[in-house]
């Protein structure tokens, strides 16, 4: 009698461990392929300057965010749709499209990623603080790549350049050039992928 109560006991406890480990390790959902011959893609991509499809995950490198902290990107970014953007202090056509990329976060709020990186030869928070202030743009999340890894890891032709990351951190698109990122094409665009998600 006492063996049977210890295997019961015993598959309880197990059945106990599985559902824990779901709750604690939920499985991520698959995401569904972007079709890039839709015309909904094509007509954002053919905005930009050029555009290429790319494979493989954002570089899983540490970034200094505004609040001084040092984080992986990848984890950063890891769940949602993002765009990651690449630009510097000293690109004009990457500061004029600061507002639109501020406002691009604000209409996809808790939906879509959207990330500044600074590829600055700096560190000086201070200093992009004061820049953010004087060129008007507030509600968008900033960071430096300030180990230049992701700069080394990502192939580009110049500033500024956009990454499209899927919700597990793949890289779909690299995007080159500057656009109005709230134009009716690109909310089409991300209209699209945020269902996605």
């Amino acid at each position: 009698m006492r063996e049977y109560f210890v295997k019961i006991f015993g598959i309880m406890l197990g059945a106990v461990l599985v559902a824990l480990g779901y709750l604690w390790f939920p499985a991520t959902p698959p995401v569904k392929p972007l079709d890039m011959n839709a015309p909904v893609t094509t007509a954002f991509t053919g905005q930009f300057m050029a555009t290429r499809p790319a494979e493989g995950l954002v570089p899983n490198a540490q970034v200094l965010f505004m609040d001084g902290a040092e984080q992986s990107l990848r984890k950063e970014i890891s769940g949602k749709w993002t765009v990651l953007n690449l630009w510097a202090t000293w690109c004009a056509p990457c500061v004029a499209e600061l507002p639109s990329l501020t406002a691009l976060q604000k209409h996809y709020a808790g939906r879509l990623n959207v990330l500044a990186l600074s590829f600055d030869n700096n560190t000086d928070i201070p200093k992009l603080s004061q820049f953010m202030a004087k060129n008007k743009v507030s509600g968008l999340a900033f960071a430096y790549d300030h180990h230049l890894k992701v700069r080394t890891a990502i192939e580009t032709n110049g500033l500024p350049t956009s990454l499209i990351i899927d919700p597990n951190g793949k890289i779909i698109l690299i995007l080159e050039g500057h656009i109005d990122w709230t134009s009716d094409k690109a909310l089409a665009f991300f209209d699209q992928i945020v269902t996605k998600s």
